[in-house]
């Protein structure tokens, strides 16, 4: 659950608010295969509908990336489904890369996913070394 999974050392959960009500949220956390060294993975963000296309997600996105460079990690990985275009083309404006997949880097698709055949894109942030 999500719930544990926050719970896991180098984990974090933002919230975005405006106004008092809750517009966006994000997750933070270590992959949970022990093989992905030194990254992050960027979890469950989400936009209220009637805020989308203010920045939010953007705002999100780079809350994450600050954090794993505060974490002294060298990327920010994410996975998402071929049906979220408008993230993925939000991930992209962010600087996120799309990468072949490959398991390592990739959570493997759910039951129900390889049942409606929803392949996962995976992207990665490479967090750059400060001069």
């Amino acid at each position: 659950t999500l719930f544990r999974s926050m719970q896991r050392e180098g984990a974090c959960f933002w919230v975005a608010d405006s106004g008092g009500e809750i517009v966006g949220i994000v997750a933070a956390q270590p992959p949970l295969k022990p093989e992905v060294e030194a990254m992050v993975e960027l979890k469950r963000m989400s936009v209220g509908k009637k805020c989308r296309g203010h920045g939010i997600g953007k705002a999100l996105c780079r809350t994450v990336i600050h954090f794993a460079r505060e974490q002294g990690c060298k990327a920010v990985i994410l996975d998402t489904s071929m049906v979220q275009y408008a993230a993925r083309k939000l991930y992209e404006s962010v600087g996120f890369k799309k990468m072949n997949v490959n398991i390592l880097y990739c959570l493997l698709p759910t039951f129900f996913e390889r049942l409606v055949n929803l392949d996962p894109f995976c992207y990665k942030y490479e967090i750059l070394k400060s001069v």
